[in-house]
C-alpha cells in the first residue's frame, strides 16, 4: 500500500536545514536522494564526491518523547545499505531546538512495534516501526 505524503513545505525546509547543519558539522556536502531512494540523503566528500554517509532525519516540536521512531522499512534500507556498501548510517533527531545524532552500529536492535501515523489516516497507516530510546543518541552541539 503507498502511503500519502505527510511532508509539508516546512517540514521539509526545517528537515534540510537540520541535514545540513550535520553536513556541515562533518566537512562534507548534503545530497538530496531522489524520491525512488529508500533514505533521504547522503553527505558527500566535497572534493571527491564520494559518499561517506547515509543520513535519515527527523524534526518534531510536539510534546517531549521518549524515543524516535521511524518505518522498519526504511531503517532495514539504511543497515542494508551500510552493510552492503561500507558506508556507515546515521539517524538524526531535533526535537525543537536540540539536536541529536545516532551512528548505527552492527548488532543495534531497537525496539520494534506496530505503529504509524493513526492521527492522521487511522489503521490505513499502520505498518511496523522501529523505536529507539533517547539514551542511545549524543547530543550535537
Amino acid at each position: 500500500m503507498k502511503h500519502p505524503i505527510y511532508n509539508t513545505k516546512d517540514k521539509l525546509a526545517a528537515e534540510i536545514a537540520f541535514a545540513e547543519k550535520i553536513a556541515t558539522r562533518a566537512d562534507m556536502e548534503l545530497s538530496i536522494l531522489p524520491g525512488s531512494s529508500p533514505l533521504d540523503y547522503a553527505l558527500v566528500d566535497p572534493k571527491t564526491k564520494e559518499v561517506q554517509l547515509w543520513l535519515e532525519v527527523s524534526c518534531r516540536t510536539d510534546a517531549p518523547i521518549k524515543e524516535i521512531g521511524m518505518s522498519l522499512s526504511r531503517w532495514m534500507a539504511g543497515v542494508d545499505m551500510t552493510r552492503k556498501t561500507g558506508i556507515p548510517f546515521l539517524v538524526g533527531f531535533r526535537w525543537k531546538d536540540t539536536d541529536f545524532i545516532l551512528q548505527v552500529r552492527e548488532g543495534f536492535i531497537p525496539l520494534l512495534q506496530i505503529g504509524g501515523e493513526s492521527d492522521r489516516i487511522g489503521d490505513a497507516d499502520k505498518e511496523p516501526v522501529v523505536k529507539i530510546p533517547f539514551r542511545h543518541f549524543h547530543s550535537l552541539k
